[in-house]
């Protein structure tokens, strides 16, 4: 869990939690915080959608994502967060594909407020923060190139045996050698 702090004057604190692994995916979670009254003037910060904007450290690709309001249970008597709007965002392989300190910024927005006839009565409001850092841990460089083929639509890496299927062969291969030594004794077949 990656816990973001937003204070009223747009600064964003980041605090520990998990290791964010590169390719990694629906296993890690950011939760942000935000003062549920921002400037006297506003007092419901729940009313807006809350959006995540990042850029990837290599190919500085730039991503958004909407985050969800997390709502604690009615019950909770986990008080800590009674005074904040809580967003969840379960990290994807979006934000994961590259490793290095990405560059994250958060964009809260609400509606305009139209009457019956169309006419604006309250206009569209924009929260936008200061940026912040998540770092994503590299893998080892060969689980990388063994992501790659996977996912590649080249058939020439399909055609190319992954290391599963090596060893897939080579289990076959010790099963057919335990057969022919016993024979008639069925104890030493490998199953796969």
């Amino acid at each position: 869990m990656y816990d973001i702090y937003i204070r009223n004057d747009n600064t964003v604190i980041v605090t520990g939690g998990n290791r964010i692994v590169q390719g990694s995916s629906m296993v890690d979670t950011v939760r942000v915080l935000v003062p549920k009254t921002y400037n006297e003037t506003i007092t419901d910060m729940s009313e807006f959608s809350c959006m995540m904007e990042y850029i990837l450290p290599c190919s500085k690709k730039y991503l958004v994502d909407v985050l969800v309001e997390d709502v604690p249970p009615v019950d909770s008597e986990d008080d800590i967060y009674k005074d904040y709007v809580v967003y969840k965002y379960d990290v994807d392989s979006d934000l994961t594909s590259e490793p290095g300190d990405i560059e994250v910024q958060f964009t809260f927005a609400k509606a305009p407020v139209v009457d019956e006839y169309g006419i604006e009565i309250e206009p569209e409001r924009l929260r936008k923060t200061k940026k912040t850092k998540i770092i994503i841990v590299p893998i080892a460089k060969w689980s990388d190139i063994m992501v790659e083929m996977v996912n590649s639509e080249d058939p020439e890496y399909h055609e190319k045996p992954l290391p599963v299927d090596i060893l897939d062969k080579k289990l076959v291969d010790i099963n057919a050698k335990y057969r022919k030594k016993e024979e008639p004794n069925s104890d030493y077949i490998l199953t796969i």
